[in-house]
């Protein structure tokens, strides 16, 4: 399998940066199965790694675990460790016509612990990912990134890409459960312009 990063977040206290990753394994060209994620503890000083730990795994080689389980862009905020999932339901031409951006926190002392995470799930939490809600209304998103601004008055900012052609939205919040407000309409990156029925991986 590779393994893709999800995020990366400074562990409060320590020196020690907190990664999220995906092990995907590769089948064909085309075909990717995101098998687990997991997350790992990287050291500056000495660049080393160490604590990883697999949160969630498929049962058997080619199956999936599900978007909501796929997470990374972690925040700790309030003595828990909050990551972020984006599920599209319904497709069409590279872009997500429909889907959910999910919510899963743990305390941040128990981080190692898959039994620990809850789900945001209409307000309140779960341990059962498969009846989590959508943080976010209307969201239609084929990945999300979420990172912590408060040098320039915005606690939390969530880019959610909406296709592979560039086209993304811009969601503020004062804390990971919102209320998440839309910071204008769907934009487009500076150079993303592919003719009309043409797919073109531009991410945002």
């Amino acid at each position: 399998p590779a393994s893709w990063t999800t995020g990366m977040a400074g562990i409060p206290g320590t020196s020690r940066l907190l990664i999220t990753y995906i092990d995907v394994w590769v089948e064909g060209r085309w075909d990717f199965v995101v098998s687990r994620l997991g997350v790992v503890e990287y050291e500056p000083t000495g660049h080393t790694l160490r604590n990883a730990t697999t949160l969630f795994e498929a049962r058997a080689r080619g199956d999936e675990i599900p978007e909501m389980l796929r997470l990374g862009s972690p925040v700790f905020a309030d003595g828990h460790l909050h990551l972020f999932a984006g599920a599209c339901d319904d497709h069409e031409l590279g872009a997500c016509t429909g889907g959910a951006v999910h919510l899963a926190r743990v305390p941040a002392t128990d981080r190692g612990d898959p039994s620990a995470y809850r789900f945001r799930r209409d307000g309140s939490w779960t341990p059962d990912p498969s009846l989590a809600t959508s943080i976010v209304p209307g969201a239609t998103p084929t990945a999300v990134d979420v990172d912590v601004f408060e040098s320039v008055g915005r606690r939390l900012v969530m880019v959610e890409t909406t296709s592979v052609g560039g086209h993304h939205r811009v969601w503020e919040a004062t804390a990971p459960t919102g209320p998440w407000r839309r910071r204008g309409g769907t934009r487009t990156l500076p150079g993303c312009h592919p003719p009309p029925d043409v797919v073109d991986v531009c991410r945002a």
